[in-house]
């Protein structure tokens, strides 16, 4: 009939959409009457592989031709190094050579062995093999499938070349440094960098000359302010740096983009102004390995920015296993040649001392993978399913917020500009909407330039819990986030993040609607037993557990409004944006007093007597692993009185308030009965 040809038709046409969609790649046959072949679209017969006309066939004929293009589709649809080392795993050699457990042969011997054999299957030792074998190629020297795949990456993101890392952004942040940098040499450093960064300065050698950053009222980190990239600004922190000669010329620069709060530069205009003075640039992109493949967040990509071959040569290291599908330690360096050379054997010797000689295959395959999931529309697919989900997240939270001030009653907020909730077409394709402007009081940073700059990217999605706004107004009722992000994590869901008024989720490509609703339900039932004025030993038995003689007969409200009021007194939402706005004075270079720290002449300080000391270690609040105090600093200035007494408001927190402790690295703990004392080892 008619009307069933019609239905057909677009039926086919919306089956052909699809695929072109997310997987262009993938077979497809029209299978139909030898008859109405002619009269087919020409369209049609354009998009799809073959026609297939039963009935004028030889018997057999048509499933050998769809089995072959299934085969062949199977075989070219998992990425080089992914699919050679599959296929040497398949083959069941017996191996004489590393790892002892021989393909999980060992874990046999042992009931430990046995049960964790059953846990991850055997397939993960089977792949995990020696790095002598020649089949799946040499990540040492880039041969064979692994160079393919690392070839193919670098297509993908848009990079010259190319560099698979087994040991975290971290490692490649110290591989590029270790590239660039020499013992003296003056390097331009965000001081909002991680501290991967600042380690391997200490490594080198090299002297950080700091950018200072922006922090709102909340402690959320925004981008460095936009007069710090000028060349006037940078030549000036040389001349007034007490360990380097006025003529140093920085030999890199870094920036973090984005920051750990979703800050994201329109990255091509800042490293055009850094470009004016260094020739090479390191973006540290961990956070955001997703952004070269949607229009959206594209400008946000080093690999991505129009920056000239007379330009800089840009570096970006960023992580596949943070916000793509790669395991833990999976990342990558992607590089972009500009007017300073990197010649690929020497960079690979820097490349050698931060990489293990027994690498583990398992690691380098999920990179594999991860990259060849974002090529082509797929990788555009799975950003953009991201994007949606975090915006219909943004969407419900906010009218959720809505309904519950209209009764008068407390909500959560989302940290975002005053969106057009009802264009999901712009929400999820113009930069604009997201754009940071000037003195915009949502965001309340400061010396921002012009709504160019940055933007904020929707994937990361900060809720705001009630005492403190963006600009660091204490309210009389607080809620603080570290309260509420405990009872998500005894209830099944962990925040990445959680400042003290502020909790970070992260709209991976991984994300799906159930989690989105469980979230939902999950911050919906802290409201409900917020409201209902638990008991602590019911809304929080863990907590309970643990610290019983602490948390007996208190209530929800109660303890909630006692950390609100020991924040408000003490002023903590605000006290890292003081921390930043001056930056400390350095005595010695990072490496100076690590060594000094190595060979024991240091001793620990407790925090009453930390002025006017040099700090021999890194001081980081973590997460987001951010420096507060760089070793060779001293604690003499402003920035490093608000750090000790930051420090010091941090040490009465946990004293107070066990179980909500932060992780400081690079503090010592002493306890003196049920106290805590903070020390930090200084130079003698």
């Amino acid at each position: 009939a008619l009307g069933q040809q019609e239905d057909a038709a677009h039926a086919l046409t919306e089956i052909l959409a699809l695929r072109d969609q997310q997987w262009p790649e993938l077979p497809t046959y029209l299978m139909t009457d030898q008859r109405q072949v002619a009269d087919l679209p020409q369209a049609w017969l354009d998009a799809v592989d073959g026609v297939i006309s039963p009935e004028s066939e030889v018997p057999g004929a048509v499933r050998d031709r769809v089995l072959t293009a299934v085969l062949d589709y199977r075989r070219q649809s998992v990425p080089p190094f992914f699919r050679a080392l599959r296929e040497y795993t398949q083959h069941g050699r017996f191996a004489w050579h590393t790892p002892g457990h021989l393909g999980g042969e060992g874990l046999l011997k042992h009931p430990a062995g046995r049960a964790m054999l059953a846990f991850y299957g055997p397939n993960l030792f089977r792949a995990d093999i020696c790095s002598s074998v020649p089949e799946v190629g040499s990540v040492l020297e880039h041969q064979g499938a692994l160079q393919d795949a690392e070839r193919e990456a670098a297509r993908i993101f848009g990079a010259d070349r190319s560099y698979f890392v087994t040991n975290g952004t971290t490692g490649s942040n110290q591989i590029v440094l270790r590239s660039l940098v020499r013992r003296g040499d003056a390097v331009v450093v965000d001081r909002n960098c991680h501290k991967s960064i600042l380690n391997a300065l200490i490594m080198t050698g090299g002297i950080p000359v700091f950018l200072r950053p922006n922090r709102n009222g909340l402690g959320l980190i925004g981008p460095v302010r936009a007069q710090e990239l000028e060349p006037e600004t940078i030549r000036s922190r040389i001349l007034a740096h007490p360990l380097l000669a006025d003529d140093a010329q920085p030999v890199a620069a870094v920036l973090t983009n984005s920051t750990y709060d979703g800050a994201l530069y329109r990255i091509g205009r800042a490293i055009e102004r850094l470009g004016a003075s260094t020739d090479a640039v390191l973006v540290d992109e961990a956070w955001i390995s997703y952004a070269p493949f949607h229009p959206l967040l594209a400008v946000g990509s080093a690999m991505r920015a129009t920056v000239g071959r007379g330009g800089p040569t840009v570096f970006s290291t960023t992580s596949l296993h943070k916000t793509l599908t790669a395991l833990s330690q999976g990342s990558l360096i992607n590089l972009r040649e500009g007017r300073r050379p990197v010649p690929h054997d020497r960079f690979n010797e820097a490349f050698l001392l931060y990489t293990s000689t027994s690498p583990q295959y398992g690691l380098l395959a999920s990179l594999d993978v991860a990259v060849r999931m974002m090529a082509g529309a797929s990788g555009q697919k799975l950003v953009d399913d991201a994007l949606r989900e975090a915006v219909e997240f943004r969407r419900a939270v906010t009218q959720m917020a809505a309904e519950r001030i209209a009764q008068g009653r407390w909500a959560f907020g989302v940290w975002q500009p005053p969106l057009p909730l009802t264009e999901e077409a712009r929400l999820t394709q113009d930069p604009a909407v997201w754009a940071m402007a000037p003195d915009a009081a949502w965001h309340g940073f400061r010396d921002i330039p012009d709504a160019d700059y940055a933007l904020l990217d929707p994937t990361k999605v900060t809720l705001i819990t009630p005492g403190v706004d963006a600009a660091g107004r204490t309210a009389p009722f607080g809620i603080p986030a570290p309260l509420v992000a405990r009872y998500l994590r005894e209830h099944g869901v962990v925040a990445e993040k959680a400042g003290f008024y502020s909790l970070l989720f992260l709209f991976t490509v991984s994300v799906n609607p159930g989690q989105s609703d469980s979230l939902l339900a999950a911050l919906q039932h802290f409201e409900r037993d917020y409201e209902a004025n638990r008991l602590i030993e019911e809304a929080l038995p863990a907590l309970f557990t643990e610290y019983p003689a602490r948390y007996r007969d208190l209530h929800l409200q109660e303890l909630a409004q006692a950390m609100h009021h020991h924040l408000a007194v003490s002023h903590m939402a605000s006290r890292l944006e003081r921390i930043y706005l001056e930056l400390p004075k350095p005595a010695m270079t990072p490496a100076e007093a690590f060594e000094r720290l190595m060979e024991g002449s240091v001793e620990l300080v407790p925090l009453d007597q930390l002025k006017p000391r040099t700090a021999a270690v890194l001081l980081v609040v973590y997460p987001p692993g951010i420096p507060l105090i760089v070793p060779g600093e001293q604690f003499d200035n402003p920035s490093g009185h608000a750090a000790i007494a930051y420090l010091g408001e941090l040490e009465r927190w946990e004293q107070t308030f066990p179980g909500f402790a932060n992780e400081v690295q690079g503090v010592v703990r002493a306890r003196e009965g049920a106290r805590v004392r903070y020390q930090v080892y200084c130079v003698r």
